[in-house]
């Protein structure tokens, strides 16, 4: 859904680009709308801070990251039946897409010309994302499943594969323990959809999707003057990079993805000047500027992936806050909640993954497995993850998870059961985590792979095979180049090998997963003053700070 008074052309545009991406899409709006909107940011971060389980300590509206705990609180019991009908973004394919060419924004109806294919019994729309790697068509669908009928008109491809997203827009924070709660980690939602969790029905995995972007800043796009507001010329060209080339495989590209992050003067705001030469401060043109370069940003940004099966969950519990100010014996009610998972083994060797959202190099949008990511390695040695958020979200992903596993489904039905290790009467205090039950040896994830070279020992002409032609690949093994093909030929040197990207493997940037936006708080007092003018802004503030 567009907003009124966003830059529907430009949306467009991002849309059809990453039409089969859905949460990508909608993903990049969510940041855009907190990003000209402080008064959202600051109204869900004080949501936030009224919960019970937020420590009190952190009293300040925009300084430091809130600290979650699961303190008080009283257990939930589900069943597969509380599934939700609620759709957490919309899927539907725009009508440019559907028709297999180009329309004129003018001559459709935007709502009409769309395409939405439906799991048939499951409570969500059939969504797709990038495949895992390691995952094949062949277990795209359960055995007594058949594939048209359970995904009518969706074209599988060794691409793409059916996801179904339970929380995004209400989770607020994904905490991993290990322990005795010696390893613990938090990663923050600055937007609605930066996390998100999702299950992979047929393979019964649960996967967590993190974007590692969020807003550098906050902006009142109604102020007199946005040109401080305005991109960098790094994020213009990105986002003319991840938007509008889409020939990469043409045997003529030189394009040197270096010129993102290395030429001089990319840091430098973009300047908007009238017909006069003089400098202007504030029109449609500025606020389209403003999209852009976030959405440009969000282009070369990554997707961080941490999946593992439900077979390694001993025990679960969905337990509400009974804090004054919510409403938990409401199924669907606007309570914080928060949805613990005990895992009795480190995650498997395909647990972590990672890809670009839309960079012009469209070998770097494909999931590349990799290390764990984590700050401080914590997902893999994490015994308990937390995942704090809205009621009506975490209710629903536990349903799903009981629907499609009879063993989680008896944990769930009541408080008590015997097989549930997080049963009622259960410790779920961080210093309560165990240890893994099955240790084993340490288990080597995907970035532990090491190649005899990498793209940067290549010489000049090998670069330029890779970048010229989207068959080539280099092996990730071997580190030969050799020829794919479309359909994903093992290496002719040592007989297997997946293109990876080092940039990949990068750490990623903690920051990223703070939940704070530096500015919000003065953007927003800034816009309230503005507005007293017009007799409104001291309404607006009262009603967002209290």
């Amino acid at each position: 859904m567009v907003e009124e008074g966003e830059p529907t052309g430009f949306i467009d545009i991002v849309q059809s680009t990453l039409c089969f991406s859905g949460l990508d899409y909608h993903a990049i709006s969510s940041a855009y709308r907190t990003a000209k909107s402080p008064e959202s940011y600051l109204t869900r971060r004080r949501s936030q801070l009224r919960s019970s389980f937020v420590s009190s300590a952190a009293a300040e509206y925009n300084s430091t990251p809130l600290k979650f705990s699961p303190a008080g609180g009283r257990i939930l019991p589900v069943s597969p039946a509380d599934a939700s009908r609620r759709r957490f973004y919309n899927v539907s394919v725009p009508a440019r897409v559907a028709l297999g060419r180009d329309v004129a924004s003018a001559s459709f109806d935007r709502d009409s010309f769309v395409m939405s294919t439906d799991f048939g019994d499951n409570p969500c729309d059939m969504e797709s994302t990038q495949r895992h790697p390691g995952t094949s068509l062949d277990s795209d669908c359960d055995d007594d499943e058949d594939m048209n009928t359970k995904y009518p008109e969706f074209q599988s491809t060794e691409d793409v594969a059916p996801i179904t997203t339970v929380a995004a827009e209400q989770l607020a924070c994904v905490a991993f323990v290990g322990a005795k709660g010696q390893v613990q980690a938090e990663l923050h939602a600055a937007y609605p959809l930066q996390l998100s969790i999702r299950i992979d029905e047929s393979r019964r995995c649960l996967a967590l999707d993190c974007f590692e972007y969020k807003p550098s800043e906050c902006v009142d796009v109604d102020c007199d003057d946005l040109g401080p507001f305005l991109p960098t010329e790094r994020g213009w060209l990105r986002w003319q990079n991840g938007y509008h080339s889409s020939q990469i495989d043409k045997e003529d590209d030189d394009w040197d993805d270096s010129i993102v992050d290395d030429d001089w003067g990319m840091d430098e705001r973009m300047e908007m000047k009238d017909d006069d030469g003089t400098s202007s401060k504030n029109g449609d043109s500025h606020r389209l500027l403003i999209y852009c370069g976030i959405a440009g940003h969000f282009a070369y940004s990554r997707c961080l992936r941490f999946r593992f099966p439900f077979e390694n969950i001993v025990g679960i519990r969905l337990q509400v806050d009974d804090a004054a100010n919510k409403i938990p014996d409401s199924v669907g009610g606007d309570a914080t909640a928060v949805l613990i998972l005990e895992v009795d083994r480190p995650p498997p060797s395909d647990a972590f993954a990672v890809r670009k959202v839309s960079s012009r190099w469209m070998k770097e949008n494909h999931l590349e497995l990799r290390d764990d990511w984590t700050p401080d390695n914590a997902a893999s040695n994490a015994s308990r993850i937390y995942l704090y958020g809205g009621l009506a979200e975490l209710r629903h992903t536990a349903a799903l998870m009981a629907k499609k596993c009879p063993r989680l489904s008896k944990m769930l039905e009541t408080t008590s059961s015997e097989t549930n290790s997080l049963r009622d009467g259960a410790s779920i205090d961080y210093a309560s985590a165990p240890e893994f039950a099955e240790a084993g040896k340490a288990v080597q994830y995907g970035g532990t792979v090491k190649r005899t070279r990498s793209f940067s020992d290549l010489d000049e002409d090998q670069q330029d095979e890779l970048r010229g032609n989207i068959k080539m690949a280099l092996c990730r093994y071997c580190g030969a180049v050799y020829y794919q093909g479309y359909s994903g030929l093992d290496c002719i040197d040592c007989g297997s090998g997946r293109w990876t990207i080092d940039t990949h493997k990068d750490p990623i940037n903690a920051q990223m997963f703070d939940g704070l936006i530096g500015n919000a708080l003065s953007v927003f007092e800034a816009k309230c003053e503005r507005l007293d003018q017009e007799k409104r802004g001291t309404d607006l503030k009262r009603k967002v700070l209290g």
